[in-house]
């Protein structure tokens, strides 16, 4: 069987990777980035099968699972995984080059919100007009660049997020968590897992730390 494409990765399809005995199933995906779920011999099961708890996905770039793994079968991507898992979601949310979290505090969301809706002059690709989820926890970064516990943010309208009103609630959590040393340049938020059954991102620049590790290894 020849290794799929990008055309045909799907929700649910299991691989064989060459890193690793044991097999992979794809949770969400993008062009750039798959999230996935390992099967584990000693429970004989999905490590994500209860999804409940805490749950940060596994993930890998689209070029690096096709490269090194070989498509096995799909397995059911039920309902409720995709009412959970919410692979609809973006990967990266209120990405932007023309700020940063140390010293480019915006004086309120308005602020923002112009700055988002010019989209372009250095505001980076990711100019979507809203978070299709009424609630998300949201982690941000320590001095150190550990993840510090994330918190629940709700929506105001209740259903969706903007991207200035997500990205203005990101920096009331981040600016306590911020010293003199500069670990990101820009800003931006990145899909991390689940808390609790709701969406969970991560606080970084405005590129991702998987972004980030790619770049330094080439």
């Amino acid at each position: 069987m020849i290794n799929p494409t990008p055309d045909t990765l799907e929700l649910g399809a299991v691989y064989k990777p060459d890193w690793d005995e044991r097999l992979i199933r794809v949770i969400a995906f993008d062009n750039n980035v798959v999230m996935y779920d390992v099967w584990w011999p000693g429970v004989e099961g999905w490590g994500l099968g209860k999804l409940t708890g805490k749950v940060a996905y596994y993930r890998i770039s689209t070029q690096l699972l096709l490269a090194r793994a070989s498509y096995v079968r799909t397995d059911e991507y039920s309902e409720l995984e995709f009412k959970t898992n919410r692979p609809d979601l973006p990967f990266s949310f209120s990405q932007s080059t023309a700020l940063n979290w140390y010293d480019q505090v915006p004086e309120n969301i308005e602020r923002l919100a112009h700055i988002f809706e010019v989209c372009g002059e250095g505001a980076g690709a990711a100019c979507a007009p809203c978070l299709g989820t009424a609630q998300v926890y949201v982690s941000p970064f320590g001095p150190k660049g550990s993840s510090k516990p994330a918190i629940l943010i709700k929506a105001d309208d209740g259903n969706a997020f903007t991207v200035a009103e997500l990205l203005w609630n990101a920096w009331q959590l981040q600016l306590p968590n911020l010293r003199e040393t500069r670990l990101t340049d820009g800003v931006g938020l990145y899909r991390l897992g689940l808390q609790k059954q709701i969406p969970s991102y991560y606080i970084w620049g405005a590129k991702s730390r998987l972004e980030e590790a790619s770049s330094n290894a080439t």
